[in-house]
């Protein structure tokens, strides 16, 4: 692992001057660049994931369809939702 961000290496001018290039854009840099830090993963997702699994029984269940009946409350507009009845799945 050389703790360069994906596509990066790192590459030496004639006097043994180290710089970084990118394979995939065939950018240069002088400085060392920085991995970016993995994007959050949406609020819906990790209230969900968070509470249990969708294979465990009904009522470990409520607590997802809780979760996703407040993420989908909170995007706004619920009326062409088909999940608006806040009812699982599992009760229709």
């Amino acid at each position: 692992d050389t703790g360069l961000p994906p596509n990066w290496r790192q590459v030496f001018t004639a006097e043994g001057q180290p710089y970084y290039h990118n394979t995939a854009t065939n950018e240069t840099s002088w400085e060392r660049p920085s991995a970016a830090p993995a994007p959050a993963p949406p609020a819906a997702y990790a209230a969900a994931t968070a509470t249990s699994s969708p294979f465990s029984n009904a009522s470990e269940d409520v607590p997802v369809a809780k979760a996703v009946a407040k993420a989908v409350e909170a995007a706004g507009d619920r009326s062409d939702n088909p999940f608006a009845s806040g009812r699982s799945i599992a009760s229709q």
